[in-house]
């Protein structure tokens, strides 16, 4: 069973809250829970470390990631969530209204042009409708392409 986790800009965090939930209600296993952390304070270094530590194990431990790039991030975790996903071989989706200026972020399995357009492909894709993105990672590399989806 595929699991989840999103990420996005600290300022889009009760907007990812509310996704979670929404998604959470209609069965889907939503790892995240970062938004329900200190965000866009002053840190400790500990109080970072324990924050970065906990992402990253709920991040790890899904097996889709999506990033909303529809706002900048406003601590870097955004662009670190793209690498670190890129690097484990997730499946990444990224929500981007334009075209990322994160040159990895379109490497990304997909991306759509806002979080409906990634919601109908997971409602679809759930229901056997769509079977695969249009791109994915196969074969142990990334196969690229500048492919978006369209809602």
């Amino acid at each position: 069973m595929d699991s989840y986790y999103l990420g996005g800009s600290c300022t889009l965090a009760p907007e990812i809250a509310r996704r979670s939930d929404e998604l959470r209600a209609l069965g889907y296993d939503i790892k995240s829970h970062w938004t329900t952390r200190p965000l866009l304070v002053e840190l400790s270094p500990d109080v970072a470390h324990s924050i970065a530590r906990a992402d990253f194990r709920e991040l790890m431990a899904s097996t889709i990631v999506v990033i909303d790039c529809s706002v900048a991030s406003s601590s870097g975790g955004l662009e670190s969530e793209i690498g670190i996903s890129l690097g484990a071989r997730k499946i990444l989706y990224i929500i981007a209204p334009s075209k990322s200026k994160n040159v990895f972020a379109t490497l990304a399995t997909a991306t759509f042009p806002d979080y409906q357009a990634f919601k109908d492909f997971l409602l679809a894709r759930t229901r056997g409708v769509v079977k695969a993105p249009p791109r994915s990672l196969s074969a142990g590399r990334v196969r690229a392409s500048s492919h978006t989806v369209t809602a």
